[in-house]
């Protein structure tokens, strides 16, 4: 195929350096498909594989299209004589030392290697020797490694130096002894791994628990989002039955790009595992299963007797409070404060000194032109890795300014440390810290902190001029429970009073070791432990994200939806949230304003207008009022828990103990 360009047709995409694009990427918007192994668009150019080679009128020699930049009144030659020879030579070598197992293969019907051959690839081969044999290496619990199969096309150490950020992973030897392994002895430690799966376009590397599970012509794909990081990447999860298959990423040019985290790819035997499977209540120290209407009837009961305890001791005062997990959505936070609302007389609220607004000034995709990064008693790259990924790339390209307060944490980029929480906040709110003059010489700061308390306030009061950013901690959940202005109480018993008729309602966390004596306890979620038996009074069950339709608010203030895949038959009393809370509201007496899902969801909207953005587009800023004393997340140690899921994957407590056992030799 002749193919001539021109640079003003692409003055469009790039305004000052034309040269940013290559002629794969330019034959690709044209739609002509040039097959390649060892490009990708996310990862540098390496042009080793030589299957892109293609013909360029002013070139003695075939050139490597990834490799060679537009250039002007540029005639090439992609389908010629010359270019089908080349990739058929290309495809034999290849193929030389290429086991015949596509049978067992776990790449079949998704392998590059295998499609490409069949296309361009010639109809016979020429070599009869003994094939190579290359020995497995040992990548950890999820990355099962075939190195028989590798091509060297080094997508996989290029991902390990340039996104992961540890170098771990390279060639050694030449011609028919190379091999990519570890340099020395290594283990692929990092909280990104399973992309390297992704990225093996031949079944060198395949994942572990997704091995002999079904073939992709089996399974059933639901598009979706990644509820457990703060940044809500783009996710497929791919079904087969009643369970999940596997999860993969989603391309997502705004927010994840092609990755996503360790923990939403490998979490889903969680579901099945310790799940409430009925509603119980606690009798003589013992849980007993009751139907749903039963439960209710007890429940309505006890705060009943409570209420008539108060006006026999003629005390008005009764104390409720709500702990939130790390995974709930808009609507179950809603639910919660109407909950609330109709229930206690004292409803928590929000002090005016104890919150603050922030309006991003900027498309999150332009967080890498800012030149300074100021973390706040973060854990970044444990509690959000994909959005770790981003700030990386801004500080490798624009030589980012990086500074952490608090404790010190595990990073893969060169940073400053502005000392301990506590003092750092105390000489910002006095004017005194070295940082506060950072945000005053820098043009583009950011600012993600995970207690907002007096040095985040001082920051928004006196640099409004500047476009800071302005997060919470590494969950977006908590984005959703500040969204609907609540406080989580802190767990002492000055406030939880020995006297004091309470009831502590705790949705998908761990309950608290205090109990007060005159407390009703409520656990509502989906998963349990031991520790339940000696905290809780009633166990409800709920749903997971995958099981219902949800809104979940994101750390850069986007609105997206996470769609519902199945119902487990197992856990059939699970019920979602919100209709748990309107079912609570009708049997106490109250009236709900919603009966459904989507009246839930306008009768948010009315109260707290919001966008709804598709995956591909960020959409407009929304204005949140966010609360600033919150309990403080301090010592997240693994990327593999904090929610209740990954908690009870037997998966990730595998990769847990690897890294703790690994620690030492990581970084």
């Amino acid at each position: 195929m002749l193919m001539q360009f021109s640079l003003n047709d692409y003055e469009y995409h790039v305004s000052d350096s034309w040269a940013l694009f290559n002629l794969i990427q330019v034959c690709s918007m044209k739609g002509v498909i040039i097959p390649r192994f060892c490009y990708y668009s996310k990862l540098s150019i390496a042009g080793n594989c030589r299957m892109c080679l293609i013909e360029e009128e002013e070139s003695p020699k075939l050139v490597a299209s990834c490799a060679m930049p537009l250039a002007d009144n540029m005639l090439i030659y992609t389908n010629s004589l010359r270019v089908r020879k080349s990739r058929e030579g290309v495809l034999e070598f290849l193929l030389a030392n290429h086991p015949l197992d596509c049978p067992i293969c776990d790449q079949g019907g998704e392998c590059d290697l295998q499609d490409q051959s069949m296309i361009f690839g010639g109809d016979r081969g020429r070599f009869y020797d003994f094939k190579r044999s290359v020995e497995n290496k040992n990548c950890g619990p999820l990355i099962k490694t075939i190195m028989n199969r590798c091509i060297h096309c080094t997508r996989c150490v290029r991902f390990a130096t340039e996104v992961a950020g540890i170098s771990v992973l390279g060639l050694t030897g030449r011609g028919s002894s190379m091999q990519i392994g570890f340099y020395i002895q290594k283990l692929f430690s990092s909280e990104i791994s399973g992309n390297v799966i992704d990225l093996c376009p031949v079944g060198a590397s395949t994942s572990k628990p997704y091995a002999f599970t079904a073939r992709p012509w089996e399974l059933r794909s639901v598009f979706t989002i990644d509820p457990l990081d703060s940044l809500c990447s783009s996710i497929r999860i791919d079904v087969r039955g009643t369970s999940i298959a596997r999860i993969l990423p989603r391309t997502n040019s705004v927010l994840n790009l092609d990755w996503i985290s360790d923990k939403i790819r490998f979490f889903y035997d969680g579901l099945y595992r310790q799940r409430i499977a009925s509603p119980f209540v606690k009798v003589s120290g013992f849980f007993v299963p009751l139907s749903w209407r039963n439960t209710f009837g007890v429940l309505k009961k006890i705060l009943a007797s409570f209420r008539d305890q108060l006006v026999f001791t003629k005390k008005s005062f009764f104390f409720s409070s709500v702990f939130f997990g790390p995974s709930e959505s808009l609507e179950v936070c809603f639910s919660v404060r109407n909950f609330l609302q109709f229930f206690s007389s004292n409803q928590l609220s929000q002090s005016d000194d104890a919150c603050f607004s922030f309006w991003p000034s900027s498309r999150f995709a332009n967080i890498e032109f800012a030149d300074l990064l100021y973390f706040e008693n973060l854990n970044i790259r444990y509690q959000s890795p994909v959005l770790n990924i981003l700030f990386r790339n801004s500080y490798l390209k624009s030589n980012t300014l990086v500074v952490y307060s608090g404790s010190t944490p595990f990073n893969n980029y060169f940073y400053k440390h502005a000392g301990n929480e506590a003092y750092a906040r105390s000489q910002m709110v006095r004017g005194k810290s070295w940082v506060s003059s950072l945000f005053q010489l820098f043009e583009f700061p950011l600012m993600l902190s995970a207690s907002s308390l007096s040095a985040s306030k001082f920051l928004n009061s006196n640099l409004h001029q500047f476009s800071i950013w302005e997060g919470r901690n590494a969950y977006a959940s908590s984005v959703s429970v500040l969204h609907n202005q609540f406080l989580n109480v802190a767990k002492s018993s000055t406030i939880l009073g020995e006297n004091m008729f309470s009831l502590q309602y705790y949705l998908n966390c761990q309950p608290v070791e205090f109990k007060a004596p005159l407390a009703l306890s409520v656990y509502h979620g989906h998963h349990g432990d031991r520790n339940l038996e000696l905290t809780a009074d009633v166990l409800l069950p709920s749903t997971t994200f995958v099981e219902t339709n949800a809104l979940f608010l994101n750390i850069c203030g986007v609105v997206q939806m996470a769609n519902r895949v199945f119902h487990l038959d197992k856990f059939r009393h699970a019920r979602s949230s919100w209709k748990i809370f309107r079912a609570m509201l009708t049997v106490m007496g109250g009236c709900p304003v919603w009966s459904s899902f989507s009246s839930l969801v306008r009768s948010l909207w009315y109260e707290f207008p919001l966008y709804v953005v598709d995956y591909q587009y960020s959409g407009l800023w929304p204005k949140i009022s966010l609360l600033s004393n919150l309990p403080l997340n301090h010592g997240v140690f693994s990327p593999y828990k904090g929610d209740a899921l990954s908690k009870n994957s037997k998966v990730l407590s595998l990769c847990h103990l690897f890294l703790r056992s690994n620690l030492n030799v990581m970084f």
